[in-house]
């Protein structure tokens, strides 16, 4: 059998690609992994063969299945979405944004769990094209894959990080922060002028906070600060500033989220999603909350919990190695991610892929 592999992020999906990749090779299958955007863009060539099925990072609108359709010389036979992004703000799921419409529905969707299967059928999908297969995301978290992440001091002599500091690391959400003129009008057609004003005012201040809290604390303690930008985060000289005149800062893009868990002696979030995995990777966090947040811009994951509001909370966080009270409910986090006691999720993947391929299951992407 013969599957493509179309990604977007490259820091949030490449590493499930490649294992998605060797499962269904050890099962005797090839797996080919695509860049959409460089293959339209830079090489403007086209596949002049026939999948069994494509894998597509998401499949809401129109325009995202005629771009994958574009890609080849012939016409497509299976789609099966892996919908990466699932744990969505309440603004988000107000609109549908994330749900397929159209010829989109007729793909097969993967979901993380429960939540997100029950969502996609109240809102049109067939649940007969709706499987819960757990995340990757998770696989990845799991016991199975320690030896898959570098260690420390592999990290350390990359980065030029100091093992004997500790090492704190705050994982950025502020994707609205310096927003281009065109991304605004994007999202403001999406959501309204007055709620993209909200969250760009929102994140420039809790960043600003944030920014102050950290400076602060590096200013007067012996650490390693590591600055984790969000993939659509536009940084600026603001923050430039702070590394440069701290020698203990470090804005580093590279190495998946994972990893930097992985060897962090402290985590803090704002409201990033990664909570997921620092819970499954079964270390501890804060959620930095340092003014209110807008009901609509709640993610269902960390709109309660124990939030640390002030520079004291965050000094005393950083300082005390005795805390390990998760900052949220845990069956927040077990409603959104189902997990299969006997197989991880890239397994039921592979499962799906084969079955849809032995069952010469139809899927119709096309008007004509």
């Amino acid at each position: 059998m013969d599957f493509v592999l179309f990604y977007e992020c490259t820091e949030r999906e490449l590493q499930n690609a490649y294992l998605l990749k060797a499962e269904l090779n050890k099962r005797g299958h090839n797996l080919y992994i695509c860049d959409p955007f460089y293959m339209i863009n830079i090489t403007k060539e086209k596949l002049k063969f026939t999948p069994d099925a494509i894998l597509t990072p998401y499949l809401y609108e129109d325009g995202q299945l005629m771009i994958f359709k574009e890609i080849f010389d012939t016409k497509i036979k299976r789609i099966v979405n892996l919908q990466y992004e699932q744990i969505l703000t309440k603004g988000h799921n107000e609109i549908g944004f994330h749900i397929p419409k159209g010829l989109n529905r007729n793909a097969i969707h993967l979901c993380w769990g429960k939540k997100w299967y029950d969502n996609m059928v109240k809102n049109g999908v067939p649940k007969e094209n709706c499987i819960i297969t757990g995340s990757m995301n998770v696989d990845m978290d799991r016991e199975r894959f320690n030896s898959v992440f570098k260690k420390r001091d592999e990290i350390a002599m990359e980065y030029d990080l100091d093992t004997n500091k500790k090492w704190i690391i705050f994982l950025s959400s502020f994707a609205m922060v310096n927003l281009s003129e065109m991304r605004k009008k994007y999202n403001a057609i999406r959501f309204g002028n007055d709620r993209i004003n909200e969250r760009i005012e929102v994140d420039t201040t809790s960043r600003n906070i944030i920014l102050e809290w950290i400076e602060k604390y590096i200013s007067d303690n012996e650490c390693e600060f590591i600055y984790r930008p969000h993939p659509a985060e536009a940084l600026d000289k603001k923050i430039y500033s702070i590394q440069e005149n701290n020698k203990n800062f470090h804005i580093i893009k590279n190495d998946s989220v994972r990893s930097w868990i992985k060897v962090c002696d402290k985590i803090h979030t704002w409201i990033s999603t990664s909570i997921v995995d620092i819970y499954f990777m079964k270390k501890n966090c804060s959620i930095l909350r340092p003014i209110p947040i807008a009901e609509w811009m709640h993610n269902g994951l960390t709109n309660d919990g124990n939030f640390i509001t002030d520079y004291e909370g965050f000094k005393q966080f950083n300082d005390n190695d005795n805390i390990t009270k998760f900052p949220i409910d845990e069956n927040l986090i077990l409603e959104n991610f189902y997990i299969d006691k006997e197989k991880y999720a890239y397994e039921l993947i592979c499962d799906v892929l084969e079955d849809i391929v032995i069952k010469d299951t139809k899927m119709n992407f096309y008007d004509d």
